[in-house]
Formats: C-alpha cells, structure tokens, sequence
C-alpha cells in the first residue's frame, strides 16, 4: 500500500468518524459529542501528518543514500582506473 492510499483512507475514516460520532453519542450533551469528536480528529490528523513527514523523510534518505552510492562508486572506479 503506498502512501497516497494510507493517507487517503485515514482522511476516509476521519470524514466517517465525524458523521458516525453523531449517531454513536447520540445520547451525549452536544458538547460531549463534539470534545470526542474534535479529539478523534486531532489524532487522524497528526497521524496523516506523521505519515506524510516520514514519507517525505524517506525520499531523503533514499536520495542520500542514491549520491553516497554513486560517490562510493566513482571513487572505487577513479581507483581502478588509477592502477
């Protein structure tokens, strides 16, 4: 499962949680029903965002990985080449 569809499906559940909330708690205070409601939405979206982050950090480090790779690679040919 790649990123887009874990983010994707997370913002579903999200949307989902919002609209079910309302029938769950149903016999909640208004109130009530919106602190859980907001504090469920605070968690999907800090975990989208953690997510996305550490997407992002990954392509980092696959990139950097990618430079070291080639330069490890020109060094040991520049060294070849040298004997």
């Amino acid at each position: 499962m790649d990123r887009e569809k874990v983010i994707d499906g997370l913002e579903m559940l999200r949307f989902f949680n919002q609209r079910a909330g309302r029938e769950l708690w149903a016999d909640k205070p208004h109130d009530v029903q919106e602190t859980d409601i907001a504090n469920a939405d605070v968690i999907f979206a800090d975990a989208i965002a953690m997510i996305d982050t550490q997407y992002k950090l990954i392509l980092e480090l696959q990139n950097l990985i990618s430079i070291g790779t080639k330069m490890m690679n020109g060094d040991e040919n520049e060294k070849a080449e040298s004997r």
